[in-house]
Parts: C-alpha cells; sequence; structure tokens
C-alpha cells in the first residue's frame, strides 16, 4: 500500500484503488495505519454510452453521502485527485457546479 499520510488532510478529495481493482473516490474524513475513512466514496466506471466515465455510489443499497471505513490491507495506492475528476466529484455529491477561468455558471 502506497500512502503518504501527512500528504493528505481531513477534507481532501483522493483516489484510491483497491486490491480488487476498483477506484474510489472520496473525502477524507479520518486515516490511520488500520483504515481510510472516506465521506461520500463514489466508484469510477467507465460506461460505453455515456461521456465516459461516471461515478457511482460505491454501494447501492447504502446512503451514498454515508462515510464508510476502507481496510487498509485493502488500499493499494492513494492519490491526489485530478482537478477535473475532484469537480465532478463535488458535482454528484453536493449538486455544486464549481467556476472554471472566471467563468459564471448557472
Amino acid at each position: 500500500m502506497l500512502i503518504n499520510k501527512s500528504k493528505y488532510s481531513v477534507g481532501d478529495i483522493v483516489s484510491v484503488r483497491l486490491s480488487t481493482g476498483e477506484e474510489v473516490v472520496g473525502k477524507v474524513a479520518e486515516t490511520t495505519d488500520e483504515k481510510l475513512t472516506l465521506e461520500r466514496p463514489r466508484q469510477v466506471q467507465y460506461v460505453p454510452t455515456s461521456n465516459g466515465i461516471t461515478l457511482l455510489p460505491y454501494i447501492f443499497s447504502v446512503d451514498p453521502d454515508k462515510t464508510l471505513e476502507f481496510n487498509m490491507a485493502h488500499v493499494i495506492v492513494v492519490t491526489e485527485t485530478m482537478k477535473e475528476m475532484k469537480d465532478h466529484y463535488i458535482q454528484v455529491t453536493t449538486g455544486i457546479t464549481t467556476v472554471t477561468n472566471g467563468k459564471i455558471a448557472l
């Protein structure tokens, strides 16, 4: 497992690769040696019929706004999420569209 714990703080949006191959994006709520806790985790999915990549609830039978704990034994890597995916994550989880290049979003 690759993680620089001092690099990520509570509230950071990160991308996580699990040992199952799944990629998850979420907001850091807590990190310990045993677990990574993410708020509103979303699974990254490639959807050939849409614009490519989408974010889906990590577990469909659970409230999508729930905070979930991931066992660090199954976390391969935690890294900073690229800006475009962060913006998409914020829009999906809050409904807020981020403004870029000084433009006003309506």
